[in-house]
């Protein structure tokens, strides 16, 4: 079974959030004993990944050893602003371990998208989850701009701060924010602006009328369909922009967010072989090993009942086939 379609059910079933600390042979095992169409096979399966949590074999790993082969093959895709931007958060902000990890995920799930996008690997399913992954990763670098720029705009003190940085009315909601709310493109843009960092108009990702934020908006707002015969993407019949185009939007966003990470540890302190900045997310690590373990132990109880219920059991092996068809997602049992 194609990679592919392991991760598209990972995505279905809602634990791909922790897909970088799952090495692909246990994703292939999960999606052997998902389709297999036994709750109690896949229960036991829970049971085990839960009991053997501490000897997964992290890609993350793997993945900062990468770090320089991305740095040297995706730097171009940024613009004179994009690093500008970098740069002042670099000097300006720090990120935590937790946010290396939110990084992280994201991050590591655009890699294998972006490795499937250059070979061509695509289909209709997949889709789904590429089209997220780019969602994801452009969310992701607004929700963390925004929260590093507003503990920086703090420290100054938001007394000091001239008027002009922010739209009317923007400066209370800005700073209002809680949980996974952020500042729009269009206002981390002004934000940037008004303290010098670029002009408003601009060639950053984060400018509205950007093309990275142009395929954000039409797949959240507009909503995006495949032609595999065209290899373009289009809403209303009209071309948003072909698969090429948006592989490299995603790679934009993608470096962006890996330089960020980069330039948060000094090239001197930096080992050959990035373990350093591995060290630094340990931790978080660690907390996300024990999340996933409570996932996979509740799943288990979940799927131990329904198998004890006939009905609810032959339900799931319905699911299950329209599941593979692309028909149905497993939240719905």
């Amino acid at each position: 079974m194609s990679k592919s379609s392991v991760e598209t059910l990972l995505e279905m079933v809602g634990i791909g959030k922790w897909n970088a600390l799952i090495d692909e042979p246990r994703l292939n095992k999960f999606y052997e004993e998902l389709t297999s169409g036994s709750p109690l096979r896949l229960a036991i399966y829970c049971e085990d990944a839960a009991e053997n949590i501490d000897v997964i074999s992290s890609p993350i790993k793997q993945f900062f050893e990468k770090f320089e082969f991305y740095e040297s093959e995706f730097h171009d895709y940024l613009s004179e602003d994009d690093i500008k931007i970098l740069n002042f958060l670099a000097s300006n902000t720090s990120l935590t371990p937790e946010d290396f990890l939110a990084q992280i995920n994201p991050l590591f799930s655009a890699a294998r998208v972006i490795q499937d996008l250059e070979k061509k690997k695509i289909d209709s399913v997949y889709m789904t989850v590429i089209l997220k992954s780019y969602v994801d990763i452009y969310e992701l670098s607004l929700f963390q701009i925004d929260r590093r720029l507003r503990e920086h705009l703090l420290k100054i003190g938001k007394e000091t701060l001239p008027k002009d940085i922010f739209y009317p009315r923007q400066m209370n909601l800005f700073f209002g924010r809680k949980g996974t709310n952020h500042e729009s493109a269009k206002g981390l843009n002004k934000i940037f602006s008004g303290l010098g960092v670029i002009t408003i108009d601009n060639s950053s990702m984060i400018h509205p009328q950007s093309k990275t934020t142009k395929i954000r908006n039409n797949i959240c707002h507009a909503g995006i369909s495949h032609i595999p015969e065209t290899m373009e993407l289009i809403h209303s019949g009209n071309i948003v922009c072909s698969i090429d185009e948006f592989e490299t939007e995603l790679k934009r966003i993608f470096i962006f967010l890996l330089e960020w990470l980069a330039l948060s540890v000094p090239v001197a302190e930096r080992s050959k072989d990035n373990t350093d900045i591995y060290s630094i997310i340990d931790p978080a690590v660690q907390k996300s090993k024990e999340d996933l373990k409570e996932s996979y132990l509740q799943w288990s109880k979940f799927l131990r009942l329904l198998d004890k219920d006939p009905k609810f059991k032959k339900q799931y092996v319905q699911g299950i086939k329209q599941l593979k068809n692309g028909k149905m997602k497993i939240a719905r049992f």
